[in-house]
């Protein structure tokens, strides 16, 4: 005796050699016979033939009946089997609570000749077909009803009345899934023999997620625990499941490295520990631990030259910091107050967070971008307003990130965000794994109520499939990737650092042409209020060239000849030591490109104002 595990595989039921099992199983649950006049080489052909058996078949039971009484029962038996699923649906769920498609067929859901194919298509869960799962049909979209829940699958069935039908004309869709059941499970399993040995079936990748009964991922924004019931990293493999770090009281923020060999961690030994940074074979092991700090430290990212990036606990928030994987002192690389998360290291070697915008007192968050060694701080996009969560760069180059209802993503040919796939209910958490262009993995549940749980989603189409039996977020793919550029810093040995403007009329908000006259600077003092550091002219084609202090925050203010404000950064930003950096204009969008002229600060004078205010480094 021998058993076939078919849980990690996606199996095509159009498969030639599967389709023509299922027929003949089919045929012999349910005593299916030619009509007279039929010969049996003709029989055998149209079983064969692309699912054409027109009405050469009929069923043994029912060969008898005129069709006046097949009619008949037919509406009989649908009547009764309505009316049984109604009692006990409202009796499981309430009077007033609407009743739920649990996957059996919907009486009201009949062929309609009015209605295209696709619609008459009604999915058909079996208990012996719960290990099967469909390929994906992208143009059925699920709906989930209020109060209700989803299905595990949303694709088109496995079999359908259309094809029942022609199976057997004359037996109700009930009764003959009955009849198939029964012998099914034998069929599916040579089947999915016939389906490997062809080549039509799509392996899963393996993946890990964080198993949680309660989370809230943005808690971490208001300093509180996401976890309050703790976490369980969970690696599911076409082995079977196993926990990643057993012995852990919690553990989160999988980061599977570049060769897919080690995993990235964040983790308690006790429950009373704050998180810490770990790293374990991927294979299996024992674990080291990174990090030592008293504050937390989570989300952490591989970077390409033996270090990392992770989020630390400060008493401005959490802040991001880079250290060595065999550990060391640590660079801290974002300065401005508020709470920040890494997301994802791009291919060009940057690394996407989110954090608030535009102030650490906002609600918003937004994705930002900065360089390894703290350089080159900017928004990733400045169509703000939309709060973004959990970004990740796809293999296509595109930012696909989370809105709560949703997901939408950055095309680097546009400026502003673009959303992906229909509108729906429920809520999306977390970042997506992208195991292909038409598959990804994603935390979902359909109301607050409910715990999230790892679903298959096709961006195009929509279509959704539950991917996991237990509760979880944060899908994190258990393959090789592509290793980001190596990024070479360009800062400089000196105190201080230089910033130039090329025009400040260069702006997404409309400025009069000649109305900018000075430019003032402020910092942020101990007690958190604006302190001004500095103010300078501007010369008449918009540009100035300052030196600033470092490693604080700052922000700018364009002032008229009365000294009334005519625009002002709301955000903060910062610049490392030895930092030279050239801004296109006054809020221009890191899409914009500055006009090929020669700034006239420049041809003026090639020193920077200073504007440390005493304050610089």
């Amino acid at each position: 005796m021998f058993t076939i595990s078919t849980k990690f595989l996606n199996v095509n039921i159009l498969n030639r050699k599967l389709l023509k099992t299922l027929e003949r199983g089919c045929s012999k649950a349910l005593m299916v016979k030619p009509r007279a006049g039929i010969s049996r080489q003709s029989f055998q052909g149209s079983c064969s033939s692309k699912m054409n058996f027109s009405s050469k078949f009929s069923c043994h039971r029912h060969a008898a009946l005129p069709e006046h009484r097949i009619l008949r029962n037919q509406v009989r038996l649908r009547s009764l089997r309505r009316r049984k699923n109604r009692a006990a649906e409202r009796q499981a769920l309430g009077k007033n609570d609407p009743p739920i498609n649990d996957g059996m067929p919907d009486p009201k859901r009949w062929p309609n000749p009015r209605q295209s194919p696709e619609k008459q298509w009604t999915r058909c869960r079996p208990h012996s077909l719960d290990f099967i799962r469909p390929e994906p049909r992208f143009s059925s979209i699920p709906k989930i009803r209020p109060g209700g829940r989803m299905g595990p699958f949303t694709a088109k069935p496995l079999i359908s009345k259309e094809y029942c039908n022609l199976l057997a004309p004359g037996l109700p869709f009930g009764i003959l899934m009955k009849k198939i059941t029964g012998s099914l499970s034998t069929v599916m399993l040579w089947g999915t023999l016939l389906a490997a040995v062809s080549g039509d079936v799509r392996h899963l990748p393996g993946y890990i997620y964080t198993a949680a009964e309660r989370c809230d991922l943005e808690a971490w924004a208001r300093g509180q625990e996401r976890f309050p019931e703790g976490a369980t990293l969970r690696v599911v493999s076409a082995e079977g499941m196993r926990d990643l770090a057993p012995g852990f009281a919690a553990s989160a923020d999988a980061e599977v490295s570049f060769d897919a060999q080690r995993v990235l961690f964040a983790g308690k030994q006790r429950h009373e520990d704050p998180w810490q940074i770990w790293e374990t074979p991927a294979a299996g092991g024992q674990p080291h631990r990174i990090t030592g700090w008293t504050e937390d430290a989570i989300r952490p990212l591989y970077l390409p030259d033996n270090k990392i990036v992770y989020a630390r606990k400060t008493a401005q928030g959490y802040q991001l910091e880079v250290v060595a994987l065999g550990g060391g002192q640590p660079l801290r690389i974002t300065y401005a107050p508020g709470n920040y998360l890494t997301c994802a290291v791009l291919h060009d070697g940057r690394v996407l967070y989110e954090g608030p915008h535009p102030s650490a007192e906002s609600g918003v968050h937004d994705l930002y971008t900065v360089y390894p060694d703290g350089s080159g701080v900017e928004a990733y996009r400045c169509d703000h307003g939309v709060s973004r969560h959990a970004a990740r760069q796809i293999a296509s180059g595109d930012i696909v990130f989370s809105t709560g209802k949703g997901f939408a993503r950055f095309i680097s040919a546009l400026a502003t965000q673009v959303d992906i796939g229909p509108a729906r209910g429920g809520e999306f958490a977390g970042p997506i794994a992208e195991a292909a262009p038409d598959e990804w993995l994603v935390s979902f549940r359909p109301n607050a109520r409910t715990p999230y749980n790892i679903y298959s989603l096709n961006p195009v189409g929509g279509a959704m499939g539950r991917a996991s039996d237990g509760h979880g977020v944060e899908p994190v793919l258990l393959a090789p990737r592509e290793v980001p550029l190596r990024f070479p810093s360009g800062l400089h040995d000196w105190a201080g650092a230089n910033l130039l403007c090329l025009n400040a009329y260069t702006s997404k908000t409309k400025i009069t042409e000649g109305s900018v006259a000075s430019v003032r600077l402020y910092s942020r003092s101990a007690e958190g209020k604006p302190a001004v550091l500095g103010e300078t002219a501007v010369e008449s084609d918009g540009s100035f060239f300052l030196h600033v202090p470092t490693e604080q925050p700052l922000r700018m203010e364009l002032r008229d000849r009365t000294g009334r404000v005519i625009e002002a950064e709301r955000g903060w930003f910062w610049m490392r030591r030895g930092e030279q950096r050239v801004c296109v204009g006054c809020h221009a969008g890191p899409e914009r490109a500055p006009e090929n002229a020669v700034p006239k600060v420049l041809l003026r004078t090639d020193v920077p104002v200073p504007m440390t205010g005493g304050g610089g480094s």
